[in-house]
């Protein structure tokens, strides 16, 4: 019986291991410059990244963990196929979500450290926009989420400091 036990603890484990691993998240301060990055490419008129269309991994996902394959999430593929029809219940929903952090990582890398970094500064010279963080402020409703500002143009620092 113990034995029993043992083995299903350890299946247990290693199920919610794979599980785990395939899902994509940012970290909080991604998340924070995720936000001011979308902010400077709105200002300027340029686009997210689009590696990977959460659409079409939602709706791969409808076969077993076929979504999941076109992420390139191996190990939650292999889940979501031993466990299908009913892991369409979570795989539909956990692919897009995926494909929408991946395309964020894929933004952050581009205009970071990516031949976007260069456009994205060229185009920030040519329209006269200086870009603060501190203009990136923190929304209240959701204190680990930051938001963007409503406003379509830089604050200069003599209007920021008469706001204060």
């Amino acid at each position: 019986m113990k034995k029993h036990a043992r083995l299903i603890s350890v299946v247990t484990a290693v199920f919610f291991g794979v599980v785990i691993s395939g899902c994509e998240s940012l970290r909080t301060y991604e998340k924070y410059e995720y936000r001011q990055l979308e902010s400077r490419l709105t200002t300027v008129g340029l686009e997210p990244e689009k590696e990977k269309n959460p659409t079409t991994a939602g709706a791969l996902n409808i076969l077993p963990g076929i979504g999941n394959a076109y992420l390139g999430q191996w190990g939650i593929f292999v889940v979501n196929l031993l466990f299908w029809p009913v892991s369409i219940v979570w795989g539909i929903p956990q692919a897009y979500a995926d494909a929408e952090v991946i395309n964020q990582k894929e933004t952050l890398y581009f205009y970071k450290f990516g031949p976007g970094k260069a456009e994205l500064e060229r185009l920030e010279r040519e329209q006269g926009i200086v870009f603060h963080p501190e203009d990136v402020e923190i929304a209240e409703s959701s204190p680990n989420l930051p938001a963007v500002p409503d406003r379509t143009t830089p604050r200069s620092r003599r209007q920021r400091k008469q706001e204060d």
